[in-house]
């Protein structure tokens, strides 16, 4: 499991971090010289960041692409009043590091007690397909 979410951000301002993210966009953009650098948007259970990375960009180009999982270290700091991180080192993770449970959505609901409620639902909803589909008597396996 990630040691640091996007949603800590305002706990490590102004401090490097190394974590796992997924690319939810990539861009590669000029910079005022003409070379490029890397705009990226990052995205993990608890929300998405934008990430810049000025240096040594040639070297990564080619080494992922969207949808892809990256190691990132860099500083998260703070740009027109909005969190982002420049990344200082990245590298694509092999299958075997990716925990998709760092990248899905999760409620904070308590879930044994969104199950008890369902009779509830069963006996108010009016739809027949509705009905049949709550009034299910077990689990699904997920």
């Amino acid at each position: 499991m990630k040691d640091f979410f996007i949603c800590d951000c305002v706990r490590v301002e102004n401090k490097i971090v190394t974590s796992s993210f997924v690319v939810a966009s990539k861009q590669i953009k000029p910079k005022k010289s003409g070379e490029p650098y890397l705009a990226l948007t990052l995205a993990d259970r608890t929300g998405q960041l934008e990430a810049k990375m000025w240096d040594n960009v040639e070297e990564v180009l080619e080494a992922f692409e969207q949808d892809d999982f990256l190691k990132i270290k860099g500083l998260v700091n703070k740009y027109k009043n909005r969190f982002q991180l420049t990344i200082h080192k990245l590298r694509k993770l092999g299958e075997s590091e990716i925990d998709f449970a760092d990248y899905l959505p999760k409620t904070t609901k308590d879930v044994d007690e969104l199950w008890r409620t369902r009779p509830r639902l069963c006996t108010t909803h009016t739809s027949a397909d509705c009905s049949t589909m709550l009034s299910l008597s077990s689990v699904p396996a997920i």
